[in-house]
């Protein structure tokens, strides 16, 4: 991410703008997110990340929802050894 400090302050006013006009959040979080130096994956972790970008977009989006599949994996693994299985809620 080189360049000069104007392309850099570009970039993050480019990213601020993007959080708030697409995912709803308010200015001082999308702030808080575009200046951290943390990688991708560290703030996918991030609070703000998760109430912005719910499971529920993610599917929306076409993405497949990794817990239902790993419980349907799961359920069929237990089907397999231990015959019917019944989930309580």
């Amino acid at each position: 991410m080189a360049g000069t400090f104007e392309e850099i302050v570009k970039r993050i006013n480019l990213t601020t703008v993007g959080w708030i006009n697409y995912y709803g959040i308010d200015h001082d979080d999308a702030m808080k997110i575009a200046y951290s130096r943390k990688g991708y994956w560290r703030l996918s972790r991030n609070e703000i990340i998760h109430q912005a970008i719910t499971n529920k977009k993610l599917t929306k989006w076409g993405l497949k929802d990794i817990t239902q599949l790993y419980e349907l994996r799961y359920l069929r693994d237990l089907t397999a050894v231990y015959g019917t299985v019944r989930t309580v809620v």
